[in-house]
C-alpha cells in the first residue's frame, strides 16, 4: 500500500475514533429523552382514564323504558 493511502485511512479511522463516543453519548440521552416521553405520556392517560371514571360515577343512572332498546337518561 502507498504510504498516501495509508495516511488517510489512519486520519479516517482517528476521527471516527474521536466522534464515536460523542455520537454514543447524543444517542444515549436521545434515548433517555424518548422513554421519558413515553413515560409521561402513559401517567397522563391513566390520570384521564381516573379522571373518566370519576366523573362517570356521578352521571344519573340510566334505566330502560319498556319496550326501548337502548337505555335513556332517568328524569
Amino acid at each position: 500500500m502507498k504510504l498516501k493511502n495509508l495516511k488517510k485511512k489512519i486520519a479516517r479511522l482517528e476521527k471516527r475514533l474521536r466522534e464515536g463516543p460523542d455520537k454514543l453519548v447524543k444517542l444515549k440521552r436521545k434515548l433517555k429523552v424518548t422513554e421519558a416521553r413515553k413515560e409521561s405520556a402513559a401517567r397522563a392517560r391513566a390520570a384521564r382514564r381516573a379522571a373518566k371514571a370519576s366523573t362517570g360515577a356521578s352521571k344519573k343512572p340510566q334505566t330502560l323504558r319498556a319496550g326501548a332498546k337502548t337505555p335513556t337518561e332517568k328524569t
